[in-house]
């Protein structure tokens, strides 16, 4: 028994170790912008901004500052209020002040973090639609020209004191959500891009319904081989998973922010019957939907 608890001890102050190790990391790749001048003056600068390339590290906190991460390659998982949920990129992900979020990477991604200043919260949620908040974890339907407002943000980043450099970046990171929210025109797509889009843009307004994906991909003029290979010239996950996902973020809004009984949620995202729809819950979370719900009540009280 004794060897068993040094071992133990042992192997936490590795653990204790490695996790300092890991948040220097982190540290070390994140520009801070606070004291630095600006010429234009913006409701929401950014005070701390990094790219993290390979990130393997499991973060669990209490954020400070009003942040958002974007992922654009890569899986994962967070856990949140006593619940799982899986990440699979495109991605973004909402941080606000007071809130306590661990996630993690399986087994890596490539992040973006931006901070914005102390205070900021109330002119993002002012600038941007309601909608843009609803859920703090948002798809990002079309990455592409999110991805080169990111290249423009690393080469600026590079040299954050240069006069200018810090507008740019505050600039550059207004666009990139501007972005994540209002995606390239379709003129500019061509016909296979235009065709996911619709698809994509259907499966996010119908998810509650029963969508029979190889009909959806016929209506396009594919076999469903070739749908899955369009599909995943945009997206890291499967047509199956994404829907799955669509309809995981509705039933935790749900029960996070209605009074609507769990059978009534099951109806609403199209279950058959409150069964499947407890058995989808806890595959995409760990739990059934009553206990994620009591585990949210008890958390606010």
């Amino acid at each position: 028994m004794k060897y068993i608890l040094y071992y133990m001890r042992f192997q936490e102050s590795c653990n204790r170790e490695s996790m300092k190790k890991s948040v220097t990391t982190i540290q070390k790749s994140v520009n801070n912008l606070e004291y630095i001048p600006r010429v234009f003056r913006n409701p929401f600068n950014v005070e701390r901004i990094g790219y993290i390339q390979d990130k393997t590290e499991l973060i669990d906190r209490y954020f400070i500052l009003p942040s958002v991460l974007f992922i654009f390659d890569g899986h994962g998982f967070l856990e949140e209020n006593g619940s799982r949920m899986e990440l699979c990129a495109p991605f973004l992900m909402w941080n606000w002040p007071g809130e306590r979020k661990k996630y993690w990477p399986s087994p890596v991604w490539n992040e973006l973090y931006i901070g914005f200043r102390e205070g900021a919260e109330e002119d993002l949620r002012n600038f941007f639609a309601p909608e843009f908040f609803r859920r703090n974890i948002r798809i990002i339907p079309r990455p592409a020209e999110c991805m080169r407002y990111l290249t423009e943000l690393q080469k600026t980043m590079n040299s954050p004191a240069l006069p200018g450099a810090a507008d740019r970046i505050d600039q550059l990171a207004t666009l990139l959500l501007l972005e994540a929210v209002y995606p390239q025109q379709e003129e500019h797509l061509d016909r296979n891009e235009k065709a996911i889009l619709n698809i994509t843009e259907y499966m996010q307004t119908h998810f509650r319904q029963d969508i029979d994906l190889n009909q959806l991909a016929e209506e396009h003029g594919w076999s469903y081989s070739t749908f899955q290979r369009q599909w995943h010239r945009k997206y890291s996950c499967s047509p199956l998973q994404y829907l799955r996902r669509l309809r995981n973020s509705e039933a935790l809004y749900l029960l996070r922010e209605s009074t609507l009984t769990i059978g009534d949620i099951a109806k609403e995202l199209g279950f058959r019957n409150q069964f499947y729809f407890a058995k989808f819950f806890r595959d995409m979370n760990g739990m059934p939907p009553s206990e994620f719900r009591e585990c949210r009540r008890t958390a606010v009280q």
